[in-house]
């Protein structure tokens, strides 16, 4: 086989795979593995190095559940180190069998640090300090309070910042510790929002690349006193499982003259009380739509929205729409 790059994402493998695998690829010279469930024979340095002697990069990212903790010595040797120059990281929480195990500089793209927060993160490398995560664009923050400084200073270039903890007491905290001039989606599912309107709209300043946002209804009020023209996404969030307000009918036009650049539109169904104002006054430059429904629709769930619906009720013409299973429409406007 004449592959010279692969990259491979799959659940779990294990080192007699791999060795079948990479067996008939003679010509390759780029492997990236990102590998979410691996066996103890994955982790060992030395069971690698007849199958990487022609590699000249090999990346990998390997996810590990078990009591066991990883040596790191078989990758200590001559052929990592001085030979091909790889260095690779552990990262592990005490009291908890969840682990990585990935060459450095780190080549996920996504950090979620939510199923670690009970344990304190033991970090130990072959090399090359510190540990970073250039590629990393996405990082979702659902509990600050354990969280060591060090991690914060592997992610560099995020555009992507999900914030699950209240603002009060997160957004000061990550701002100096984190680059957000790259920040260009943000994301704030918390329908108690205790932060005073004018320090919200000061944190979405302090993003000065912003143009997408995720917000409940009860937070997406705030910024209904001023225009967003940066703004061309918007998701509207369910406050589930916690009950909400929606965007009652009023409040429709208040909402089109704060974002009146969208291009791209997504909410559940239950967060607009008025579908069809929102579609007979929407910005111009509005042309994707995604509308959620609930799985199962209840008597009291509002209705779903069909085609035929939006031909009757709205001005709408000359559109696509698909609706699939799980009852989520498509528009294209």
């Amino acid at each position: 086989m004449n592959l010279r790059q692969l990259s491979i994402k799959i659940k779990r493998s294990t080192m007699l795979e791999m060795k079948r695998l990479l067996s008939s690829m003679t010509c390759l010279t780029h492997l990236t593995l990102h590998i979410f469930g691996v066996l103890s024979d994955m982790t060992d340095g030395n069971a690698w190095i007849p199958l990487l002697r022609k590699l000249v990069v090999f990346k990998f990212l390997f996810n590990i559940i078990s009591p066991e903790k990883i040596s790191l010595d078989s990758f200590r040797t001559q052929f990592w180190l001085v030979e091909k120059k790889w260095y690779v990281t552990y990262d592990r929480w005490n009291a908890s069998y969840t682990s990585l195990l990935y060459t450095n500089p780190y080549c996920g793209t996504y950090w979620n640090r939510s199923l670690y927060v009970m344990a304190r993160l033991v970090t130990e490398s072959t090399g090359l300090e510190p540990t970073t995560c250039p590629h990393v664009n996405y990082l979702s923050i659902n509990n600050i309070s354990e969280m060591d400084d060090v991690l914060w200073t592997r992610f560099t270039r995020l555009d992507h910042l999900v914030i699950e903890e209240n603002l009060n007491t997160v957004f000061e905290y990550i701002a100096t510790r984190l680059d957000l001039s790259y920040i260009t989606s943000f994301s704030y599912n918390r329908s108690d929002n205790e932060t005073p309107s004018n320090d919200f709209l000061r944190i979405l300043h302090n993003l000065p690349q912003l143009r997408s946002l995720s917000l409940t209804v009860s937070t997406l009020l705030f910024l209904f006193d001023r225009k967003w023209p940066k703004i061309v996404n918007l998701n509207i969030m369910s406050s589930y499982p916690f009950p909400s307000e929606p965007l009652i009918s009023v409040q429709i036009d208040s909402f089109w003259r704060s974002f009146n650049r969208l291009e791209t539109m997504s909410f559940c169904r239950e967060t607009i009380q008025d579908v069809a104002r929102l579609f007979d006054n929407r910005a111009t430059t509005l042309s994707t739509v995604k509308i959620r429904h609930f799985r199962t629709l209840n008597d009291d769930d509002p209705r779903l929205i069909t085609y035929n619906w939006l031909e009757k009720n709205t001005k709408l013409r000359q559109f696509d729409y698909f609706c699939n299973d799980a009852r989520i429409v498509f528009m294209w406007i």
